[in-house]
């Protein structure tokens, strides 16, 4: 929450680029209005346009070229705006790199909202970049000494759960893509926009639940009741993610899981098991099945051994769990409010000594290295007071109006024109 007051408090004249979908970026705007700021937006696309409609907020600019040529368009509105703070969810996208390029050389402020770090309560704001693109030290005594005045975690709300509004503004937010394709002809999505590309997954992701119901419940209930021990676990991340295609040296979820099979094969030892568990909005898009049977076969040592599941809920896993590996997911930082070992593959903020596991993944399997309490509990509280803002992008967020007034702003209300 702290950034948000620094954010606030430093900048006057605002540019919004790409939100996450859904109106969350026209409520941020009011909000920030109401605090007497400047905003202006930039839309890209469709999507953009149905939920941050130029006929009723002022100084919005669409951006119908080419990507190449948004860095030359950026600097014209910047110029044309006054503006000291760029403002943008997720900075890996094609035209958030040009952004935060241009903020550089222009010395301007670039903030970055993307999903919680700790999640489901929380969205992350972070100066400069998030993920492996922050800027924080990575060092057990910054975040100790950072934390040291403080008692006690903030107060939590817990928001309404965000999957189903989620999808229904996807769907709208897609359908708009395409609706206006034409107008915005050269946009460059991160990922498909094929309407009935989503519509095909999702019934498959349906029918992929209900298949696994009775077998993970099964698996579940052994894990609860001890039949079920000895057990590491490596979630999955979304195939088409940046954490993934980004911030990582394989650039492949498919090559992370051989090299961790490989590697469990050849090193641990052979009471132990792994689960390996599809990440929730990959299932009916990803499967795995096919290349765990593969390195089954070429290590005769894993039949049995391995369990791929899409259902069960990470936390019941890792109440019994010996381990993690992740590549740089934040299950890896609910992995370590756990007390657990904890082994990153790829870049990762939280990567560093006394908090994850600093030696190989061979070594991993076989003496597992646990976090220190005292430096899990100033990560998480650093982030807590800083970087994580209470809610979520779908359905309800908590901001701050004055020292002593809280904003609840319903985000699944489109078309409220009040804070």
């Amino acid at each position: 929450m702290r950034n948000l007051q620094k954010m606030t408090q430093q900048g006057q004249r605002f540019l919004l680029l790409q939100g996450p979908i859904g109106n969350f970026f026209a409520k941020l705007s009011q909000w920030l209005q109401a605090q007497d700021k400047h905003v202006s937006k930039i839309n890209f696309n469709g999507g953009d346009e149905h939920f941050y409609p130029s006929k009723k907020f002022k100084s919005t600019y669409s951006f119908h070229d080419k990507p190449q040529a948004f860095k030359d368009y950026l600097a014209y509105i910047i110029k044309k705006e006054k503006i000291d703070t760029l403002v943008c969810f997720g900075d890996c996208r094609i035209y958030h790199r040009q952004a935060k390029e241009l903020a550089q050389e222009l010395g301007l402020k670039f903030w970055v909202f993307e999903e919680g770090y700790y999640r489901p309560y929380y969205v992350t704001l972070e100066e400069h970049g998030v993920n492996a693109y922050s800027e924080l030290p990575r060092d057990a005594e910054f975040f100790l000494q950072a934390t040291q005045n403080l008692e006690g975690k903030p107060e939590v709300r817990e928001p309404p759960a965000g999957l189903r509004p989620l999808a229904k503004v996807a769907f709208i937010y897609y359908f708009f893509i395409w609706w206006m394709r034409n107008e915005f002809k050269y946009y460059q999505h991160h990922r498909s926009t094929n309407l009935w590309f989503y519509t095909y997954h999702l019934i498959k992701a349906c029918l992929v639940y209900w298949l696994s119901y009775l077998p993970e419940k099964h698996l579940m209930h052994k894990v609860e009741n001890k039949a079920f021990t000895d057990f590491f676990i490596f979630p999955l991340q979304l195939a088409i993610d940046s954490q993934i295609k980004v911030h990582s040296q394989a650039k492949s979820m498919a090559t992370y899981l051989g090299q961790v099979l490989t590697s469990f094969a050849q090193n641990a030892p052979r009471h132990t098991k792994l689960i390996v568990k599809l990440h929730p909005l990959d299932r009916g898009f990803s499967n795995y099945k096919s290349l765990i049977a593969k390195y089954t076969k070429e290590y005769p040592q894993l039949k049995g051994r391995i369990k791929y599941i899409k259902n069960i809920p990470l936390p019941i896993l890792m109440r019994k769990a010996k381990g993690v590996v992740v590549v740089n997911s934040t299950s890896g930082l609910s992995s370590l409010i756990h007390g657990l070992p904890t082994y990153t593959l790829g870049y990762c903020a939280y990567n560093f000594a006394r908090l994850t596991h600093q030696g190989s993944l061979e070594s991993f399997w076989k003496t597992p290295q646990a976090p220190e309490q005292v430096v899990e509990r100033a990560y998480n509280l650093y982030h807590l007071y800083h970087t994580q803002i209470n809610g979520n992008f779908y359905t309800r967020i908590y901001l701050p109006l004055s020292d002593q007034v809280e904003d609840l702003i319903d985000l699944t209300n489109y078309y409220h024109n009040r804070l």
